[in-house]
């Protein structure tokens, strides 16, 4: 699940890895950004992660741009995902979900966002089912 904001593109993940579909879905948004230099990336995963060819397609997307991406996981599969996901792009950053506030401190995120994202992970999670 996901959501869109001005400044900020908010995934959530289960633990089941994204099908193809999904990230393909995921990826559009990407280019679909008005102002790709101003987008930051929260990511909250349960443990679903994206397999190597899906990584890859995220480094084609990111190819130009590199913005700040925070994954909140408590899996140590989805963060070994997201290490090998930093080998290519180096502005992102695992962490525990304990570690929220360095995630958000990560993004830049001001309170008034924070509040925001917390709110966004709340409503995705809702959304899917997860607690």
């Amino acid at each position: 699940a996901w959501r869109a904001g001005d400044e900020y593109l908010v995934f959530l993940h289960t633990d089941v890895a994204p099908t193809d579909d999904e990230w393909a879905e995921a990826l559009s948004l990407f280019r679909k950004v008005f102002d790709v230099r101003r987008i930051k990336v929260l990511v909250y995963t349960n443990g679903g992660a994206p397999n190597a060819r899906q990584r890859s397609s995220l480094n084609h997307v990111l190819e130009h741009f590199r913005p700040p991406i925070a994954v909140i996981t408590p899996s140590k599969v989805a963060r070994a995902a997201g290490t090998a996901i930093a080998w290519f792009t180096p502005t992102l950053r695992v962490f525990a979900p304990d570690e929220n506030e360095r995630a958000f401190d990560h993004l830049d995120a001001t309170e008034l966002e924070r509040k925001l994202l917390r709110r966004a992970i709340s409503d995705l999670k809702e959304e899917v089912g997860l607690k």
